[in-house]
């Protein structure tokens, strides 16, 4: 026993070596450091700061290796420490005299710890204290006489104590928007934010915490200081003063301080024990449910099939369950975690529930957007129209307008109307209900969060099983303009055109054209091999190796170029940025491209490893060239001067035509094969093959939503999904009859050129 008192004092003597030594280390380094240091080890004497979180934030302020024993050394010695302290027995150099509280004093605890074995014998005797200092009923801890709900019920009573911001000074209900940091300290929002833009972190002006990249608008707000404290309970039943709570005890439902903290660790070392910022945090998570019906008893158990949550009294009441069988127990801890599957599923199915929403919410925005872009230039079409006019048509234009934007207004409506009234009220009720799910677990005790899901399963199982509204087929209307050269009168019409049609599985979006109107045939004298639509005039090759360009006024004109007389076949033509590139076989079968400018200077050319007469044709994804190459299989992307940049093995047997789809991909006919399909040309990834298009010839994308194919077999039009493949319908047409090796498209104008008929066919799609 005589050796305790002196253990004791060396432990006293060793902390207080330790912390000095802190200091002085400190000294060596920075000013801050220091000032951190300093403010470290007056939180660890004053009780604001536990010897767990000292050694974490030491080992971070020095850069040191974690030290396992400290926390377990600093437990120890602190109490004597903080006493000699207090007596001015024992100071810290270098530090100022810490504001320490010592409300038992060492000899009282000797006298103490009889009366605590004591009373965990019998907690229901109340033992007082023979000293007057000592002036703590132990029976406080637990009154038996007094019930849990009782207990549990008991008004936190607040001892008034000013809260101040450490940067502005302003006090309690003068504080500006004053938000928590995680130290427990408060400031105004305005200086915070200050010290945001200054120095890119924020340090607390009371305990020097620095917090890196923290957001602001989602700390907790303090209105007044009963928000932000919490106040010992044996405290506040004690005595008219009462100290700050560190502790919360889910067992006897109550908040501790420091010296209470350590009274009832030693009477109950197993009850539940969490700090007071995570009981401020999840409050109503820690603690403890009691029966409506016994209000003595707390929830305890629950069923798993009728999910009714019992205490022991109430299943000894109840023993059937509404399903008719006994009901089949767990602890409410084993229901939770055996509901978080179906609650999880719930939530995926929520989340697939959005995303399908979302993408159709994204496509149908999309459509508006391309409507309303569609519409405007259709109108700027019919300002031009009747600029040329005569002044007497005027007001018939106007009012031609009108009715056609009203038209098309119409329907912008009604698909604006879907969106907003069918799906984003789906999305906003999805919205609602993931988000109380999402707080139900953060924040509600185990048993909100089965009775929650027992009131809402049925009401979300009807929102999920709801099919996805289905978009009304509209008749969309476009303008037909019929004109007549050197005649005053113009006739103009709003027609119907495309069918809109949303997928609702593809999330795709498709303008499908339904017909064909014949609007020009131009006569060429010369077989027409491929066309290309450039800055309102087409460019026609023909098997002569001749080029030529016809007109807004279809009046055809030969192109001039340097090397005319040396090309034996133009294969396909391309244009980008006015130059033109072209697939051309000379007269000893050897193929070229040729790079010439629109006026015929020549440019560049260099050698194609095809066959020759191939009928292939040449594209442009974005700054690169892409052109098929028969003899190996493959396509042949090019720079734009003529460098290699890859070799996509794609198996082609007779390739009839190749077109952009989009900036990474293009859509191959196979004639031989009867295969259409799109590839990726940086992946080289086959994004999806069609095989029910009989000797597929030429080919072009339209507005990004399908592609239109030629089939030789069939002698029509056939129309895909560009995003799957999938074939939407087929166009028939007297005009599309023979072979037609090229497809090209101007806005709404399909441009045909008829090899051995010797035409081009302007075609209006509908």
């Amino acid at each position: 026993m005589s050796e305790k008192p002196n253990r004791s004092k060396d432990n006293t003597k060793s902390c207080k070596n330790f912390l000095e030594t802190l200091i002085r280390l400190s000294v060596r380094k920075s000013q801050q450091t220091l000032d951190n240091i300093k403010g470290l080890i007056l939180g660890l004497l004053e009780g604001t700061v536990q010897p767990d979180i000292f050694t974490i934030r030491l080992q971070k302020e020095l850069d040191s290796q974690r030290q396992p024993g400290l926390a377990a050394f600093l437990k120890k010695s602190l109490p004597d420490l903080r006493l000699a302290i207090s007596r001015n027995e024992l100071s810290i150099d270098g530090l100022n005299r810490p504001n320490i509280q010592i409300p038992v004093s060492s000899l009282q605890n000797n006298v103490m710890q009889p009366m605590i074995r004591q009373f965990s014998h019998s907690s229901e005797k109340a033992v007082k204290r023979n000293s007057t200092d000592a002036s703590l009923d132990a029976s406080n801890l637990v009154k038996p006489s007094t019930s849990k709900r009782e207990r549990a019920s008991i008004s936190d009573e607040k001892v008034s104590k000013n809260i101040q911001c450490g940067f502005c000074l302003s006090e309690n209900e003068k504080l500006r928007d004053p938000k928590v940091l995680p130290c427990s300290h408060v400031h105004c929002l305005p200086c915070l934010t200050a010290s945001v833009e200054t120095s890119n972190s924020v340090r607390c002006s009371q305990c020097s915490d620095t917090y890196d990249a923290i957001d602001l608008t989602k700390l907790p707000s303090a209105l007044s200081s009963e928000e932000i404290r919490h106040w010992c309970n044996v405290c506040t039943e004690q005595s008219s003063t009462s100290e700050q709570a560190l502790v919360y005890c889910s067992d006897c439902m109550k908040k501790y301080c420091y010296k209470h903290q350590q009274m009832h660790g030693e009477l109950h070392s197993s009850h539940h024990i969490v700090s007071i910022n995570m009981y401020s945090l999840q409050g109503d998570k820690v603690q403890v449910k009691f029966c409506a019906l016994h209000q003595d008893q707390s929830y305890t158990m629950g069923c798993k099939v009728c999910l009714e949550v019992f205490c022991v009294q109430c299943l000894s009441n109840r023993q059937t369950c509404s399903a008719g069988t006994h009901h089949n127990v767990l602890s409410l801890k084993e229901l939770v975690n055996f509901l978080r599957k179906p609650i999880n599923k719930l939530r995926k199915r929520l989340m697939d529930k959005e995303g399908a929403l979302l993408k159709l919410f994204k496509v149908t925005s999309g459509i508006i957007s391309e409507y309303e872009i569609e519409t405007q230039s259709f109108v700027a079409k019919l300002h031009e129209s009747r600029d040329c006019q005569l002044a007497a048509l005027k007001d018939g234009y106007s009012s031609v307008e009108a009715d056609f934007v009203k038209a098309r207004g119409e329907v912008l409506n009604q698909m604006k109307e879907f969106m907003e009234v069918r799906v984003e009220k789906n999305l906003s009720e999805i919205d609602h209900h993931q988000r109380r799910i999402d707080t139900r677990f953060k924040h509600s005790h185990m048993v909100d969060i089965i009775r929650g899901h027992r009131d809402s399963k049925d009401e979300l199982g009807l929102l999920l099983d709801n099919k996805l509204a289905e978009v009304p087929k509209l008749e969309l209307k476009n303008l037909a303009l019929a004109s007549k050269k050197k005649c005053r009168n113009l006739e103009i019409e709003i027609v119907p055109t495309r069918a809109l049609v949303i997928d609702f599985l593809s999330g795709s979006a498709t303008q499908e054209p339904q017909s064909l109107k014949l609007c020009k045939q131009v006569s060429t004298n010369q077989c027409t091999i491929s066309v290309c639509s450039y800055a309102d005039n087409t460019y026609i090759s023909f098997d002569d190796g001749s080029i030529a360009v016809l007109d807004s006024e279809y009046d055809i004109m030969p192109l001039h170029y340097d090397y005319m007389g040396v090309l034996d076949h133009v294969e396909g033509i391309a244009i980008l940025n006015d130059v033109m590139y072209s697939l051309v076989t000379l007269g000893d079968e050897s193929v070229y491209i040729y790079v010439h400018d629109l006026t015929g200077n020549y440019v560049n050319h260099w050698k194609h490893p095809d066959l020759a007469y191939s009928y292939n044709k040449i594209t442009v994804v974005g700054n690169k060239l892409v052109v098929p190459d028969r003899q190996h299989g493959q396509l042949m992307v090019y720079s734009l001067y003529g460098e290699v940049l890859d070799q996509i093995a794609c198996g082609l047997n007779t390739c009839m035509a190749v077109a952009c789809a989009n900036s990474e991909s293009v859509v191959v006919s196979d004639s031989e094969a009867s295969t259409v399909f799109i590839i990726n040309i940086v992946t080289g990834e086959t994004l999806w093959s069609c095989q029910t298009v009989g000797k597929p010839q030429g080919v072009v994308c339209y507005r990004n939503s399908c592609v239109l194919v030629y089939s030789r077999s069939s002698e029509m039009l056939c129309v895909l999904d560009i995003g799957t493949g999938k074939l939407l319908s087929e166009i028939s047409n007297d005009g599309l009859k023979g072979s037609i090796y090229d497809l090209d498209i101007d806005g709404d104008m399909l441009i045909v050129p008829k090899c051995y008929a010797e035409q081009v066919l302007f075609y209006q799609l509908l």
